[in-house]
């Protein structure tokens, strides 16, 4: 008797979840050996009304006309499951960033924290910054008050003390000067899982793929500034406070809660990492992810043109659609299994214009595909 247990939470059909709750619940029910003594348990009690983002106020950008198809979706749903970084490596243009964006608006998580991975990036500037400057300059405005008030009287040293002043307080804590960044927030959320996109991680140096892994089992980080003055509790703020139309809408509002200086996971992320296999990861990184090749994508060839075809008709009307006999006598005459989707999806767009054939190879298609 087959007792396997049903665990699809992301479908990657292009449609919205109607049923979040149902779905998000089974994020919640099944935590790895791993994370066991991390997971806060209060979170386990998911309720999809509580943490709902409301329509309109995030921009999911490409990641509402994206078609994952089957095999991808149960590779995203596998990383779920286990909590485990889902890396994606092919060539560029193979839809690996537009997955990212397809989960956060599908299972309405919020807006994707993107970390774009250059040669200079470092674990650090990923989990926080703090503006040492900005506090040096407040430090200095507050000195010349005071040398001020005492020239001309007490009426500036009032001032300045004022408690309801926001800078007054604002002196006391170095929290105040200090922002998460693309990982630190993803680390810290409370409600629901964000989805954080590492893209083309192997820009990055040697050492930084197993340091990354390394950061997201750990599930907590420390932040030394705090420390050293001693701030007990205290909030930060993170970095998409400015992705919403309006703050009231972030599930966060308020910030992250930091106590003695350790910020202790919130919710573990849903972690979309990406490469252009520019250069080799190590066995560890690899054994440590999810790992999905895209060039997998391009073996069903009407699931590729269902892609297509989503994505080129999603802002226009049933006039102007593309069908799929369009786009097979668009590609039929060269190598499309071996050419990234948005090659194709250019060459498709330009196919019902009138564009001299050889300026359309020269001008869309990679060098391997003309």
């Amino acid at each position: 008797m087959n007792t396997a247990i049903d665990y699809m939470i992301y479908e990657g059909k292009g449609f919205r979840c109607k049923n979040l709750e149902e779905r998000m619940s089974k994020y919640f029910q099944e935590v790895p050996v791993r994370l066991a003594n991390k997971f806060s348990n209060e979170t386990n009690d998911f309720k999809a009304g509580e943490y709902k983002i409301p329509d309109g106020s995030v921009d999911y950008g490409i990641g509402s006309f994206y078609c994952a198809g089957e095999k991808l979706a149960q590779m995203v749903n596998l990383a779920l499951l286990l909590k485990r970084p889902l890396l994606l490596t092919g060539n560029p243009g193979t839809g690996k960033t537009s997955l990212a964006y397809s989960i956060a608006w599908e299972l309405q998580l919020g807006p994707v924290l993107k970390w774009p991975i250059r040669s200079t990036s470092t674990i650090e500037e990923g989990l926080y910054r703090y503006d040492a400057i900005g506090r040096l300059q407040f430090l200095q405005e507050k000195q010349y008050l005071r040398e001020m008030s005492r020239k001309n009287g007490n009426i500036l040293e009032q001032v300045s003390n004022d408690p309801s002043d926001e800078k007054s307080a604002a002196i006391k804590s170095v929290s105040s000067f200090i922002s998460l960044g693309p990982l630190g927030t993803a680390l810290s959320h409370k409600g629901l899982p964000r989805v954080l996109l590492i893209d083309e991680i192997d820009k990055s140096d040697i050492d930084f793929p197993d340091q990354l892994l390394h950061e997201l089992e750990e599930f907590s980080f420390n932040i030394p500034e705090l420390q050293i003055h001693n701030e007990k509790e205290s909030k930060v703020k993170m970095l998409d406070f400015g992705y919403y139309e309006k703050a009231e809408d972030h599930p966060c509002k308020e910030g992250a809660e930091i106590k003695k200086g350790i910020m202790k996971g919130g919710i573990p992320p849903i972690v979309i990492i990406t490469s252009n296999r520019q250069r080799q990861m190590s066995n560890a990184f690899y054994r440590r992810c999810i790992h999905f090749k895209t060039e997998e994508l391009h073996s069903d060839e009407e699931k590729l043109f269902d892609i297509i075809a989503k994505t080129l008709n999603c802002n226009r009307d049933s006039q102007n659609h593309f069908n799929t006999k369009e786009i097979r006598e668009a590609l039929d005459h060269f190598d499309y299994k071996n050419t990234p989707t948005s090659y194709l999806i250019d060459w498709v767009l330009a196919s019902r214009h009138k564009f001299d054939e050889k300026i359309k190879k020269e001008g869309i298609l990679p060098p391997k595909s003309r």
